[in-house]
């Protein structure tokens, strides 16, 4: 099985790697603007948490994709977010420095500046970006974008929205919004820290089943984690219960825990990717005591592992992985590219062991399945 191949390491292939910090040691350098170019637009709680009562506020990050990532350059303007959950931020006039030639091949003498508007928690009400401030969310898809130089045919010159497809392959040409339409933003780094899945079961360890296992072969299922060794790769970690549940025809298991021992998820490459937390897998186990707790070893009294695990509706194995709120601009970027949010998250493995894991709908979190047919490599238990 190879669980490290699977787990976060493909989702980046659509995002790629980048700088994870903020210059924050002073603004670009801009003119005034006029009262009409605003960055505007709302912020919204993602669901299932408490609002958020600090201060919340939007600051548009200087930032410019490049080969390996997206470059950010610090704050061009901020604002702090009204109580409605509404914001409009002045867009200044850019310096010429401020200005970069995108594409001199194909399209010469176009300059552009580009920003992200980000919401984060303002934990010291002072208007500006600090070290450890979470980032709540992100217009990811649609980027404050100055259209200035020589400006081809068809386009607009000046502030307006642009959706660079970020993470689509081939040469594919930005789209462009006026201000006006505005920009909505997903508070999803306030943490998700309690969450039900579930499902149903059959027999995995070849017992009789929900109906009535026989002496010996009750099944339980538990929450066992995912670590990384001294060289950095992941390995399970078959000795530590995180949570666990009896099983029967159908089951539940709460995730209501904050994982204590979290680290920065590796990409395909063994590198961090600016985003943290703790990975897990579901092991149905037989309860030979039958004492309603796993225990793990070789001697008298060890459970045994059945080799199954947690899997979809589809088939295909799902971890429940948890994301702690991210404290860069980078990691705040990433997250709602790829739909993550902090808190509690289920992957699914899409296509083998090579496959980019997927995430699951939180509507799905209700109908995945335990039988013999789904372990940890995607087949035969």
């Amino acid at each position: 099985m190879s669980l490290s191949l699977l787990l976060l390491g493909g989702l980046l292939a659509t995002t790629g790697c980048g700088d994870d910090t903020t210059d924050d040691s002073g603004t670009t350098e801009t003119t005034s603007t006029t009262d009409t170019d605003q960055f505007i637009g709302t912020v919204k709680d993602p669901g299932g948490v408490d609002p958020y009562e600090g201060t919340i506020t939007l600051s548009l990050e200087a930032a410019m994709p490049v080969e390996n990532g997206i470059d950010f350059n610090g704050s061009i303007a901020s604002g702090e977010v009204a109580g409605d959950g509404s914001f409009a931020v002045a867009l200044p006039e850019p310096a010429e420095s401020d200005l970069v030639e995108v594409d001199p091949d194909n399209l010469p003498g176009l300059k552009v500046m580009l920003a992200v508007g980000f919401a984060f928690a303002d934990d010291d009400g002072d208007g500006a970006y600090d070290d450890g401030e979470v980032f709540l969310g992100a217009a990811a898809d649609r980027w404050a974008a100055y259209v200035g130089g020589v400006v081809p045919e068809g386009w607009t010159e000046g502030w307006q929205l642009a959706d660079l497809h970020m993470g689509e392959e081939g040469d594919t040409m930005p789209d462009f919004y006026p201000l006006e339409d505005g920009v909505e933003i997903e508070l999803i780094g306030l943490p998700l820290d309690s969450t039900t899945i579930g499902g149903t079961w059959t027999a995995t360890s070849g017992g009789e089943g929900p109906a009535g296992p026989g002496p010996g072969t009750e099944e339980r299922l538990v929450l066992l984690g995912l670590v990384l060794d001294e060289t950095g790769e992941l390995t399970h970690d078959l000795a530590t219960s995180h949570a666990e549940t009896s099983l029967a025809k159908s089951w539940s298991l709460d995730l209501d825990f904050v994982p204590g021992d979290t680290y920065e998820f590796p990409d395909d490459e063994g590198n961090g990717f600016a985003l943290s937390g703790a990975m897990f897998f579901g092991a149905p186990y037989v309860d030979k005591d039958q004492d309603g707790a796993y225990a793990f070893g070789a001697g008298r009294g060890a459970d045994e592992l059945t080799g199954a695990t947690i899997c979809s509706a589809s088939g295909m194995p799902v971890l429940p992985i948890y994301v702690e709120p991210p404290t860069t601009a980078w990691g705040g970027l990433v997250m709602p590219a790829l739909g993550i949010r902090a808190g509690w998250n289920l992957f699914e493995q899409t296509e083998g062991d090579e496959g980019a894991p997927s995430l699951l709908d939180p509507a799905d979190y209700g109908t995945l399945v335990i039988e013999s047919a789904c372990s940890m490599d995607g087949g035969e238990a």
